[in-house]
This record gives structure tokens, sequence and C-alpha cells, in this order.
């Protein structure tokens, strides 16, 4: 069972660096300017998966949501 579920951002810049997306004060999801792709990430069995949930911030924010 997965403890927590994080929402994560794929940047489209040297080495494609995959970083946590920020939060504005209102709870809102705050997208990079280069992001690319949208993963969801949690742990469960002592090690990290990570699933794709698209290209849109506000779409990825909603499969975190019901996660």
């Amino acid at each position: 069972m997965a403890t927590s579920v994080r929402l994560y951002q794929r940047l489209n810049t040297e080495g494609f660096p995959l970083i946590p997306v920020p939060y504005s004060r209102n709870g809102s999801p705050i997208a990079d300017k280069n992001a690319t792709t949208f993963y969801l990430r949690y742990r469960a069995a002592a090690s990290a998966t990570g699933i794709p949930a698209g290209a849109n911030v506000l779409e990825a924010e909603c499969s975190a949501q019901s996660a």
C-alpha cells in the first residue's frame, strides 16, 4: 500500500530532471514552463514507483487527488 502520492514534472532541459511540482498558497499546482510530462510517484514495498499522469498539470493533479 502506498504511503503518499506526490506529483512530479519532467523538464525539457539538459538531463531531463524529474522534480516535484510546487504549489501556490491557495493549493494550485504550478507547472514549470519547460515541463513536458507529469508523473505520480509513490513508495510501496521499499521501492519508488512512477506512473505517467499526462501532459497537463491540472489533469495530473486530478489524478493525484483520486489516487
